[in-house]
């Protein structure tokens, strides 16, 4: 009974805790948005839900040699985050968004040469157009010190604007400690 009446007392003290000063502020860097399906009555069908427009962090964690088409699910899906918070109008100076590349993702941030010997291929690099483009739109794309040396990988070895890290997971901890929203892929 005694457990019960403090396990109550506990919930009523997280149920009766507001918003922090932090959720407040996100509040206040949500805008709505509709949908642009309108019923015959003249209503949004389908609202959609509304988006941090101000200080976005994003963290992606990139470790599966996964593909999307020609190029690594990861860039692909990066890409495709970019582009969204683009057509949503946020600028590029109020997002930030990371690609933590190691383990079997690893290759995909190499030159040529290396590439064809890592991913056993006689063509080039499939990803550098991507990895040029998400460079150019701002996105940080990074590659595992530990990784680089499980391969025999260097820095010449990497492709340009990729920067290296000291090991993924202690960057993506950092990442996330500095409020950087975690996606796994």
């Amino acid at each position: 009974m005694q457990n019960t009446i403090v396990f109550g007392a506990c919930l009523m003290a997280i149920v009766s805790v507001g918003p922090t000063a932090r959720q407040h502020g996100a509040e206040n860097n949500i805008e709505s948005e509709r949908s642009t399906n309108v019923s015959e009555a003249g209503r949004y069908d389908n609202p959609i839900a509304p988006v941090v427009r101000k200080n976005v962090r994003v963290a992606y964690q990139i470790k599966t040699d996964r593909r999307k088409g020609d190029v690594a699910a990861g860039l692909h899906y990066l890409a495709k985050l970019a582009r969204v918070y683009e057509e949503l109008g946020i600028a590029a100076s109020e997002r930030r968004i990371v690609g933590v590349f190691h383990g079997d993702a690893g290759y995909f941030l190499l030159k040529d040469p290396v590439y064809r010997k890592a991913a056993n291929s006689a063509g080039p690099n499939p990803n550098k157009r991507i990895v040029r483009k998400l460079l150019e739109a701002g996105v940080r794309l990074e590659l595992c010190k530990s990784t680089m040396r499980q391969h025999g990988w260097t820095g010449e070895d990497v492709l340009p604007g990729v920067k290296i890290v000291v090991g993924a997971y202690p960057r993506i901890i950092d990442l996330q400690l500095r409020d950087y929203a975690y996606i796994r892929l």
